[in-house]
């Protein structure tokens, strides 16, 4: 009855950590990503032209997109680099995240995007779209302004 129950025991930590690591969030690592959340309406867009910085990438995915995971783990990689831009990243099916997404247009996931200000208003620079792009393709793609 003992080892029933010890064998119980393991299958269901083995069960949680097969869990935690198919987990749908993009992995938050130790990246400087800032997750946008409580996004509503207008006021979404809104948040994004009103960033302090000059300078940004605007990270656009889906949990459920294995693609969007690849450039997530990458970005993660690129926050760690010398002169690396400030990540937001917003989840397309959050509250607010759709309004987003329209305004950007995005049509396929993930889209990662540069922002800059010019005279005073945030403008899109360019953009990378689909998964793929190492740490040095994403330095360049920012450097290219």
């Amino acid at each position: 009855m003992r080892k029933i129950k010890y064998l119980l025991y393991l299958l269901l930590v083995g069960l949680i950590f097969i869990l935690a690591a198919c987990s749908s969030s993009p992995p938050k690592g130790e990246g400087d990503f800032t997750f946008a959340t409580n996004l509503n309406g207008k006021n979404a867009i809104t948040e994004f032209e009103n960033q302090k910085e000059s300078e940004y990438l605007l990270f656009l995915y889906l949990d459920r997109c294995p693609y969007c995971h690849e450039m997530a783990k990458v970005l993660d990689q690129y926050t760690k680099t010398p002169n690396a831009l400030p990540i937001y990243a917003v989840e397309g099916e959050q509250e607010g995240g759709r309004d987003v997404f329209s305004f950007f247009k995005v049509e396929k996931v993930p889209v990662l995007v540069h922002m800059k200000d010019v005279n005073g208003r945030k403008v899109e620079i360019g953009r990378i779209v689909g998964a793929g792009a190492s740490v040095e393709e994403i330095q360049k793609f920012v450097e290219r302004k």
